[in-house]
């Protein structure tokens, strides 16, 4: 239970600095950081062993993981097709928690893809069930991204249906947010559908919702109109497809839009596939850190044993022959979501801050040290999603009277980073332990 711990033997990362003590947790919140020694002290121990404590990962972007999928279930691998029905999908969603909790991540968000409006509402009221439980891992479920529904242009799906595209009316909105406003938490609105994608980013701000960008062509006029009207957060850059442009006119493309503001926040996925660390390392150069936030955008695939073909409302993926990640069968070029895990970002993130990386836009980055790519990397996996999500309050950081949202995590090098995971602590309890 969540009464009452102490971590010993800490290095403890604590917003712009990392200090070496113990952490006091009491009644899931923590009560001390690297405080003077309480002798008398009558709890559980966790002896972190030197080892780094960081603030939980969380993942604003992924569509599922361990063999469950948000929007068409749980999987069987014997028939190759998803289990929609209620004890399937609620048994699916634990189990891709726990897959999410090993590998250090305290928050997620869920994301459906493109659908019929009856599944993705039955969707909405399985995800309010398995939240509302009194399940421990039920913390880790924070809600659901609206993410395929209202792309608007074929050519920029990915791997979402078009058949299931449609315009961001009120109507459906209402259908999918009203009375669900705890549970739906991102819904992205390409601006190109004009006056009714600018009144569904108006609509969403008054419910407290974020609007975001994706899988669009609108120009940077078309994203300047909207984040003024409430929309504050790019989908996976690079990826998408987003538009582009290096001509004047409009003022541009999304991407340059996404780079250039100061209040929007953008998320990459950093697998190093889906973006080439090049273009990571310049657009982390240019958006300096504070509005920059790592996802995976991992699918069902992640942490099972799925391998070669698989489908999704009639769309073909295969899984690379690496396992590292997913591409559409008739267009090997474009990737299918993907398969990395928080963890795993977390150790490409402290690999590619360290060494000189030679950028796109930028002629070199050059390599810090361990401590502050660790400091980098938090700020990327934790705080800064805790910030989008209005939770900085709450989590996010390793912080007298916040959330004990914890992972005890060692790094070791031996010629590059390697993380492992050793235990995992959601408000106050342990819930993962290698």
């Amino acid at each position: 239970m969540a009464a009452l711990k102490k971590i010993i033997n800490a290095k403890i990362v604590s917003g712009n600095k990392i200090i070496e003590g113990d952490i006091l947790i009491k009644d899931g919140f923590i009560y001390s950081v690297a405080d003077e020694d309480s002798p008398n002290f009558q709890g559980e121990v966790i002896d972190a062993q030197g080892n780094y404590v960081l603030p939980g990962f969380i993942d604003i972007h992924t569509n599922g993981s361990g063999g469950f999928d948000c929007t068409s279930g749980k999987y069987n691998p014997e028939t190759r097709e998803f289990q929609f029905d209620k004890e399937n999908y609620l048994s699916g969603v634990g189990n891709a928690l726990r897959s999410y909790a090993e590998n250090g991540c305290t928050k997620v968000v869920l994301s459906t893809i493109a659908a019929p409006v009856d599944q993705v509402k039955q969707v909405i009221n399985y995800i309010k069930e398995y939240k509302n439980s009194d399940l421990i891992l039920s913390e880790i479920l924070f809600g659901i991204m609206i993410e395929g529904s209202f792309i608007k242009e074929p050519a920029n799906g990915g791997a979402h249906n078009p058949v299931n595209f449609r315009a961001p009316e009120r109507e459906i909105l209402e259908q999918f947010v009203e009375g669900n406003e705890e549970i739906i938490k991102i819904v992205n609105i390409p601006p190109e559908w004009g006056n009714v994608s600018y009144e569904a980013c108006e609509y969403l701000r008054r419910k407290k919702v974020i609007s975001a960008v994706g899988h669009t062509a609108a120009t940077a006029e078309q994203i300047k109109k909207a984040a003024s009207l409430g929309m504050k957060l790019g989908l996976h850059l690079f990826n998408g497809p987003s538009s582009s442009s290096f001509k004047p006119l409009n003022g541009g493309g999304t991407i340059e839009e996404l780079l250039k503001s100061d209040d929007i926040f953008i998320e990459i996925i950093a697998d190093g596939y889906h973006v080439d660390k090049s273009y990571f390392m310049d657009a982390l150069k240019r958006k300096r850190n504070d509005k920059f936030i790592v996802v995976t955008d991992n699918m069902f695939i992640t942490d099972s044993d799925i391998t070669g073909e698989f489908a999704i409302d009639s769309k073909v993926g295969v899984v690379s022959d690496n396992g590292k990640f997913l591409y559409i069968k008739d267009n090997p070029g474009a990737l299918f979501g993907s398969n990395l895990k928080m963890k795993d970002a977390f150790e490409n993130l402290l690999n590619w801050l360290t060494n000189d990386i030679e950028g796109v836009w930028t002629r070199l980055h050059k390599a810090v040290n361990p401590e502050d790519a660790i400091l980098t990397a938090a700020k990327l996996l934790s705080s800064n999603p805790a910030k989008l999500l209005g939770l900085d309050h709450e989590t996010g950081s390793v912080e007298k009277g916040k959330t004990a949202d914890l992972i005890v995590t060692e790094i070791q090098y031996d010629t590059r980073h390697s993380v492992r995971i050793d235990k995992v602590i959601s408000s106050g309890n342990v819930i993962y332990s290698h």
